[in-house]
């Protein structure tokens, strides 16, 4: 994992300060596109970021959506509803620099 504070984070991620304190204090869960963008800049895995057991609530919301696909009209808002639910918390110790 990189050594930086929480301001080059927020640089090299592209992810505001702001936000990144939300993240940081539970106060906000970010989404995929933000945990990818976060271990990219870390240098770690996307599986690193999120504390164990947070998998099995976002694969319980996935198959929900998918047993409830009928109510979808097209696949790629199907595609983007579940992306843009994804969220997850981040280990609090990896985001305290």
């Amino acid at each position: 994992m990189k050594n930086m504070n929480r301001a080059d984070l927020c640089k090299v991620s592209g992810i505001s300060y702001v936000q990144l304190s939300k993240y940081e204090e539970g106060k906000s869960n970010p989404n995929l596109d933000s945990i990818l963008k976060i271990s990219s800049a870390l240098s770690v895995s996307p599986k690193d970021l999120i504390p164990d057991g947070s998998t099995e609530k976002l694969v319980n919301e996935i198959n929900y959506m998918i047993s409830n696909y009928d109510h979808f009209q097209l696949d790629h808002e199907f595609l983007r509803m579940i992306h843009s639910s994804i969220q997850f918390r981040i280990k609090p110790e990896i985001l305290s620099n």
